[in-house]
């Protein structure tokens, strides 16, 4: 696969969790507002990092996003071209939606249940999971999503370089084999179906469905802020 992973952006309530203290570096880009929501300026802050970036290493890429409020078209941009894919398609069309998105979960949740294991046969420390350990995790699992996977979902939401491959051994899934869910569900768990517990979460709401009023005021506060420069 010729291209490259970044690293997540994560997006919290605090600024300053106290799990971040005496922490260097993390192993995400962070972003902090009250709901922990994705927002267009967040969106907008993150492109045109990632733009300058490109700039910098003299490449060019082209981004398929969601058509959604808190993605906005974003002006002047030199490296990153923005795809914005019709209303009522990113299920069928959105490559991440193909099975990115639940690989790199099933990698999480396992990551997480054999925490839950350790800390259940230590019997000495309550489990518990604070949110610097879940972005450990969340980075580990990022980097076991495989290139073929990824290429794979690709091919599956139509795109026509990877039309060729074979995706009947979907890998999608993660294996079970193995798997200590099992032992977790005789101690604590009462989520045995591992597809049931992947897609816990799933209806959480991530990004703000703006009213017309609230757009119109964005677009006005940018319209401020760029006679303000």
């Amino acid at each position: 696969m010729a291209g490259e992973k970044r690293k997540f952006l994560v997006i919290g309530k605090a600024k300053k969790p106290r799990c971040f203290k005496n922490v260097k570096t993390l192993l995400v880009d962070y972003e902090a507002n009250k709901k922990a929501w994705m927002t267009s300026e967040i969106f907008e802050k993150v492109l045109r990092k990632w733009d300058s970036q490109l700039r910098g290493n003299k490449k060019k890429i082209i981004l398929f996003i969601d058509n959604c409020p808190t993605r906005p078209q974003i002006q002047n941009l030199t490296n990153i071209k923005l795809a914005f894919l019709p209303p009522n398609t990113t299920s069928i069309i959105q490559p991440i939606d193909q099975g990115i998105i639940k690989t790199l979960k099933g990698h999480y949740r396992k990551l997480l249940v054999e925490k839950m294991v350790k800390d259940i046969e230590k019997s000495t420390i309550p489990f518990a999971v604070n949110f610097l350990d879940a972005i450990e995790m969340i980075t580990t699992a990022w980097a076991r999503v495989t290139p073929d996977t990824i290429k794979k979902c690709f091919s599956h939401a139509g795109f026509g370089k990877f039309s060729n491959l074979n995706t009947t051994d979907d890998d999608s899934g993660d294996e079970l084999d193995n798997f200590p869910l099992a032992r977790l569900s005789l101690e604590e768990a009462t989520v045995t179906d591992w597809e049931t517990y992947v897609n816990i979460g799933d209806q959480v709401i991530t990004t703000d469905n703006l009213t017309n009023n609230e757009i119109i005021e964005s677009v006005h506060k940018k319209r401020r802020m760029k006679i303000a420069i």
